[in-house]
């Protein structure tokens, strides 16, 4: 069987499901900085509200098996958004579709990806997508490529009951 990833999927009409939906939280977070320069304190301070309010949304929705990865790559991605963007926002959604979650993030702006480059082992930066490939179990750009996308499957293991 082959599956269409959720981010290509079309809506259709609402049928009776087993697949829980739960509603998603977004939000647009005004830009202090300016793109290219250092994130004036401001800006930083919204890396760490965001993760907090992911780890909440998902607490709710008990999703606790995924918590850990989501706060990462929440980080990685507003940071991101804040330090390469260039748009007056950054936005994040985050959704839950049954064992699914979806973070997006992104500046209103279409997204480049950095090519590949060598980098030294002792750089500070460099590795947030990296690290965001490492921690999702799928990753991309939304069909706009304005949006940084990821998906991490919550376990079955009674942590999301």
């Amino acid at each position: 069987m082959v599956q269409t990833p959720l981010h290509n999927r079309v809506p259709v009409e609402p049928t009776r499901s087993a697949t829980p939906i739960f509603s998603p939280i977004e939000l647009a977070i005004s830009r202090h900085g300016r793109p290219g320069e250092p994130l004036p304190d401001a800006d930083r301070q919204w890396v760490g509200r965001a993760r907090r309010i992911v780890r909440a949304r998902l607490r709710h929705w008990r999703a606790e098996g995924v918590v850990e990865r989501a706060e990462l790559v929440v980080s990685e991605l507003v940071t991101n958004a804040f330090a390469h963007g260039r748009g007056v926002r950054v936005g994040l959604r985050l959704s839950r579709a049954g064992a699914v979650v979806r973070v997006e993030v992104g500046d209103g702006t279409v997204v480049t990806l950095p090519g590949e480059r060598p980098r030294s082992t002792y750089a500070e930066g460099g590795r947030g997508l990296d690290l965001v490939a490492a921690c999702a179990d799928a990753w991309g750009l939304t069909t706009d490529q304005t949006r940084v996308w990821c998906e991490l499957h919550v376990p079955h293991d009674g942590a999301d009951r």
